[in-house]
């Protein structure tokens, strides 16, 4: 089951090839430091900083086409904020990440057939 969603991914770039390839780099390269920096800020239990992240990290993750996440770091970034169901982000956050991972190789494979 593909991850990436193309359509979204082709309507975010408006058909743009150059935007594409812009959209799946940003898209792919900001994947690695987030999975670090989402892990980090879980296990130092600090949820604003765990919010923030998960802010910038959504629009980023969005255009890339990675919109199967959408509302789980919505939820994310609202619990960290609101101090809510705490004891469930670390599975939260590893869930995301292995996703992000493996959608980061479908990322790789659309730069690939790129050019």
């Amino acid at each position: 089951m593909a991850l990436i969603d193309r359509e979204k991914l082709k309507a975010n770039s408006c058909g743009d090839d150059e935007m594409l390839v812009e959209l799946v780099s940003m898209g792919s390269s900001r994947i690695d430091r987030a999975t670090t920096e989402l892990s980090e800020a879980v296990a130092d239990k600090d949820w604003d900083a765990l919010s923030r992240l998960v802010h910038k990290l959504r629009p980023i993750i969005f255009y890339a086409g990675l919109t199967c996440l959408e509302q789980d770091l919505l939820r994310i970034e609202k619990n960290s904020k609101a101090r809510w169901e705490l004891d469930r982000l670390p599975e939260q956050i590893e869930k995301i990440n292995q996703t992000m991972i493996a959608a980061k190789s479908e990322l790789d494979e659309i730069l690939s057939a790129s050019g």
